[in-house]
């Protein structure tokens, strides 16, 4: 993934840039509210990145990451929540069925809220560890100006 943005300031072996967040909306010509221009959608973002190049205060320059660490990065996010939220389910309706006998789907929401909730503390901690690791930050390749 590469993005284009502007160092606001250096800090030794790291710069901060700000960039401008994009998704899918961003470019839409149409006038709908999710494209709004009060939309989060369009907002710039301040990234603290590797400045392995030795790029200075003020210029434009191109950060990159690596796809197959974005896409991982993703998973977690996105994927690990949702499939604790099913596997709760039923893993709640199984013991449920065991336990109490009639409030399986009840006992299926409960176990689907306790899976989520602990699914959000192993994407924190995942964050936490790999917040650690170069390939999951993004870095200065090259100076445009």
């Amino acid at each position: 993934m590469e993005e284009v943005g502007k160092i606001i300031k250096t800090e030794g072996g790291e710069a901060i840039v700000r960039i401008r967040r994009h998704s899918a909306c961003s470019n839409c010509r149409h006038k709908c509210q999710l494209a709004g221009s009060t939309s989060d959608e369009s907002a710039q973002i301040e990234v603290r990145v590797d400045n392995t190049i030795g790029a200075r205060s003020g210029q434009r320059v191109v950060l990159r990451m690596k796809e197959q660490s974005l896409v991982f990065a993703s998973l977690i996010i996105y994927l690990l929540p949702l499939l604790a939220l099913i596997g709760g389910y039923f893993v709640g309706v199984k013991l449920g069925s065991l336990l109490v006998g009639q409030a399986v789907e009840l006992a299926g929401i409960i176990g689907s809220l306790i899976f989520f909730g602990l699914s959000l503390g192993l994407v924190r901690f995942l964050d936490y560890l790999l917040s650690s690791n170069k390939d999951y930050h993004p870095r200065i390749t090259k100076i445009l100006e």
